[in-house]
């Protein structure tokens, strides 16, 4: 007597372990900020003083295009969870959470429908050596100059985002997303008090004019209404 034990796995079932890439090809963006600007100073009176202005709430629309890479992995069928990375020199890091309401294999249905969150950080930071520039004065061989001290600069944006989106499959798997989304944003700069030394070199040298350039904080909040388009790759 021969026993024989199968097993039978169903394509359609096999919704975990599955990666996503994609990339931004197109964002819209309507945008409000509300800014505020802090500096804080050492004068000959002992004490530290500050000062707080406020300045209009300028709203922009701006249309950009990036190739930040995005990668995600789902850990259940309909939920899928990455980091997105932002271009350029700073480090740019989103995580989001999107979920499906109805997943469907792209080689199974067209569309699919999904709610994203995700939660952003971004850091950068600079360090501004002293220099000096020169600059002929009145074509009489006369020079004026300009000596600033070093100085250091940081900025930190913390953010957040909710989106609903669409997915159409062009393929198994190539597919373009496009997502309609409000996110909120948080952005601190500290830049550190430094002193500019102006000196005029002619017949005579006029005595330095020194000034000191206070410590500032500027905070910035962002609302920002958003349209997104995605091409993305799944494996």
């Amino acid at each position: 007597m021969v026993t024989t034990i199968s097993f039978t796995i169903k394509a359609q079932q096999v919704a975990m372990g599955r990666f996503i890439f994609g990339t931004t090809i197109l964002n819209v963006a309507y945008q409000q900020q509300n800014n505020v600007t802090e500096s804080t100073y050492n004068s000959s009176v002992p004490g530290q003083y500050a000062v707080l202005s406020d300045t209009l709430k300028p709203k922009t629309l701006g249309i950009s295009s990036s190739l930040n890479l995005t990668v995600g992995y789902f850990i259940t069928k309909n939920l899928c969870a990455g980091l997105s990375f932002g271009p350029g020199t700073s480090s740019s890091y989103t995580t989001f959470f999107r979920y499906y309401f109805n997943h469907k294999r792209p080689d199974s249905a067209k569309f699919d429908f999904f709610l994203q969150g995700n939660i952003s950080f971004a850091y950068t930071n600079g360090d501004h050596p002293a220099a000096s520039e020169y600059y002929p004065y009145d074509g009489d061989g006369s020079v004026f100059s300009n000596s600033t001290t070093d100085y250091k600069t940081n900025t930190t944006t913390l953010g957040y985002g909710i989106w609903i989106g669409s997915a159409y499959h062009l393929t198994r798997h190539w597919s373009v997303e496009a997502l309609a989304g409000f996110l909120y944003s948080n952005t601190v700069q500290s830049i550190g008090s430094y002193t500019t030394t102006a000196t005029y070199y002619g017949p005579t040298i006029i005595n330095p004019e020194t000034t000191l350039l206070p410590a500032l904080k500027n905070t910035s909040n962002s609302y920002q209404g958003a349209f997104r388009l995605m091409i993305t790759y799944r494996i």
